[in-house]
């Protein structure tokens, strides 16, 4: 490509020189012929044009309203003259000698141009008076940058971004509390305007703050140290530093106590005024159920029989919404007679106790309700727990919903499967051990494994009493020992009505 426009270039250049050729030749013939007397005759050159020595008088113009003023100066031997000293017009618009106007001849031109130009690389001066005009960016100073723009807007390639140099005055100073006005006039063109200045920001000095609390919000003050004004921002309150105890949650900072639900550490409470829930509990139209020793929710599980779901609600039938109320009855029972510090032998005595109290009356059949009743076991708890009395059938289920709440954790009811009748009384297992004294009425026949069965549920110090015929206490004692064996003689009263 550069070679292209190197060939275009030397053809020019060719046909330049080829035109120009016989003007070039005339002119060597004129030199080479010489002066006759009669061409010498005819050029007559005051001596000032050529030593350049004129003898100047001044001619002052004034300016005018339109017109600028100026001083001629004329040689009084060969004429020369020229214009200097140039005063504006008074009405003179001044955009018109701006940026670039060197000879303040209403024009800017290629020739102006180029003086800057000049200037700007230290060829030329620019008189004092019109540095501004050629200091396009207004930063001051005349920079080579400056004069290109000026040279290519001279010769129509660019357009000039002129700027104003501005004079600024300050009507009304801006505060903190209401902004400013200032106003500016270009010291070049006269161009004036005004702007709103805004508002400086506020002074302020130390806060004065109100500390969050664990339920309250905390709150820092600023004041103007200028205008007074206030500013107030909000500090985050700080939330309970929860403390769990053995049978409450309270806040380690204020005391409250914590309200429904707790999340700590992935487990999960329910709090009534700081008091933790423990067994099972009716929250809302549902049923959850916390540890009986430690108040933590339980799910996804099965406890006493009931299923839990993920999330801890129990799964809901009418059997097991019957067993979990007559559950909270019993929990409810417990806590009323005994304390909280109370061991699970110490409740179970109280449970036991409480039951013996309850006068007997028979509702039911106990053969034949648990053979053909479904939830029967609530029913016959249910008639010490709302009736105040009931059977053995009764009581027995009733102490068995009590156990289970006092913290045992193997409770049977037990009957004789008599269908048209019956007894029923709770067997308990492992170290659950409630009865003094153990009446046997069964007879010898099975006595080595009857025994052995029932010394799991007598007491350290307990004695079973054997009430049946024969003299059974020799082989009870090998057993249980003789110190915890007592035989008993039942005696029958007949009276003889005739001989």
């Amino acid at each position: 490509m550069k070679c292209k426009y190197w060939i275009r270039f030397l053809f020019v250049i060719a046909l330049c020189l080829f035109a120009f050729l016989p003007v070039f030749a005339e002119t060597a013939k004129a030199e080479e012929q010489p002066a006759t007397p009669e061409s010498a005759s005819e050029v007559a050159v005051p001596e000032c044009a050529v030593t350049g020595n004129h003898r100047y008088t001044e001619s002052v113009v004034p300016p005018t309203q339109t017109e600028r003023g100026y001083t001629q100066y004329t040689c009084s031997v060969c004429g020369h003259s020229y214009a200097d000293n140039y005063v504006p017009a008074e009405n003179m618009n001044k955009e018109s000698h701006l940026f670039g106007n060197v000879n303040n001849d209403d024009r800017v031109t290629a020739s102006d141009a180029r003086v800057i130009l000049r200037a700007a690389v230290s060829m030329g001066a620019i008189p004092d008076d019109l540095l501004p005009y050629a200091d396009i960016d207004q930063n001051g100073r005349i920079t080579a940058a400056d004069a290109r723009r000026v040279l290519r807007f001279c010769v129509g390639l660019d357009p000039l971004d002129i700027r104003h140099m501005y004079a600024v005055t300050v009507e009304k100073a801006a505060t903190c509390s209401a902004g400013g006005r200032i106003t500016f006039v270009c010291t070049y063109c006269g161009d004036t305007g005004a702007l709103n200045s805004p508002t400086l920001p506020h002074t302020y000095g130390a806060p004065v703050t109100v500390a969050a609390t664990c339920t309250a919000t905390g709150s820092s003050t600023f004041t103007c140290t200028v205008c007074g004004s206030k500013k107030v921002t909000s500090i985050k309150k700080l939330g309970h530093t929860w403390n769990v105890g053995e049978y409450q949650i309270t806040c380690s900072v204020c005391g409250v106590g914590a309200k429904s639900w707790l999340r700590m550490d992935d487990k999960v409470y329910y709090c009534v005024s700081g008091e933790k829930q423990f067994s099972w509990t009716q929250i809302g139209n549902d049923y959850y159920f916390f540890d009986r020793n430690t108040g933590v929710m339980a799910e996804d599980t099965v406890v006493d029989g009931l299923t839990l779901l993920p999330g801890g609600k129990a799964e809901k039938s009418s059997y097991s919404v019957y067993k979990i109320q007559t559950l909270i009855k019993a929990k409810n029972i417990v806590a009323s007679i005994t304390s909280r510090g109370d061991s699970v032998e110490t409740k179970k005595l109280a449970a036991f106790e409480w039951v013996e109290t309850v006068p007997y009356e028979q509702y039911r059949l106990v053969g034949e309700a648990t053979e053909n009743t479904v939830g029967f076991e609530m029913d016959f708890a249910n008639d010490i727990f709302d009736n105040g009395s009931g059977c053995c059938g009764s009581t027995s289920y009733a102490f068995a919903f009590l156990a289970v709440e006092c913290g045992c954790k193997e409770v049977y009811v037990c009957d004789d499967g008599v269908s048209t009748g019956g007894h029923a009384w709770v067997s308990m297992e492992g170290n659950n051990r409630v009865y003094d004294v153990i009446f046997v009425m069964t007879k010898q026949l099975t006595n080595r494994e009857t025994v052995a069965f029932l010394k799991n549920f007598l007491a350290e110090d307990g004695l079973i009493v054997t009430l049946q015929n024969g003299i059974p206490e020799d082989g009870i004692a090998e057993i249980i020992g003789p110190e915890r064996t007592v035989g008993c003689v039942v005696e029958w009263g007949a009276t003889l009505t005739v001989p």
